[in-house]
């Protein structure tokens, strides 16, 4: 039914949401901190804003977005890829924080005799560094995944019937005054974020 569509979709949506958003935060804190691209002191700023503006107005860009640039607006609309990216550029701010004190924690000299040895940047970064940091990495995973599997408001103007997430489907049992679904949701979020947690 819907509860157990809503379930699939919400788990589905967080999984691949912390993959590929902390894969997009990981390149782009190395950009950022290590690297000499012109505009890189530009880019932590761009990762912490989403944090500061509320989740229901995200959603509302995202969805006058998808209407007036189309394609590809209408295929993300009409998905769980929309709500999906929506959900990730929300809570990207998170991984941000973990990456940023992971690299702190690498010493840069590393860097410099990785490139003095002949390694570009790219084989400096996935060969030295980004292993280095992998605790980050599982950590700003798993952080992603809690977050996206728990946020609704930027969802609330992109879910269409057939690709429900939980945080929406308990909303709506909610307004039509049926607790039974939103306690049992509730109840599913909580089981899925301890085990994430203690993964």
């Amino acid at each position: 039914g819907t509860l157990a569509r809503s379930i699939l979709n919400t788990v589905e949506i967080a999984v691949v949401g912390a993959v590929l958003t902390c894969a997009v935060v990981a390149l782009a804190t190395a950009v950022a901190h290590r690297s000499g691209f012109r505009l890189r002191r530009s880019l932590p700023f761009v990762m912490l804003f989403p944090r500061a503006i509320p989740g229901i107005i995200i959603g509302i860009g995202f969805f006058w977005t998808f209407l007036l640039v189309n394609p590809p607006g209408s295929t993300l609309r009409n998905s769980i890829w929309g709500i999906m990216l929506a959900l990730s550029v929300r809570s990207l701010t998170i991984a941000y924080f973990v990456m940023s004190a992971g690299f702190a924690t690498v010493s840069e000299s590393l860097d410099h005799a990785a490139r003095s040895g002949g390694a570009s940047w790219w084989k400096t970064m996935t060969r030295i560094t980004l292993p280095i940091l992998r605790p980050a990495l599982f950590a700003s995973f798993v952080l992603l995944f809690i977050s996206i599997l728990n946020d609704y408001d930027p969802a609330l103007f992109l879910v269409t019937p057939g690709h429900e997430i939980m945080g929406v489907s308990m909303l709506d049992a909610l307004r039509q005054g049926t607790t039974g679904p939103v306690a049992a949701l509730a109840m599913v979020q909580v089981a899925i974020t301890v085990v994430a947690i203690a993964a």
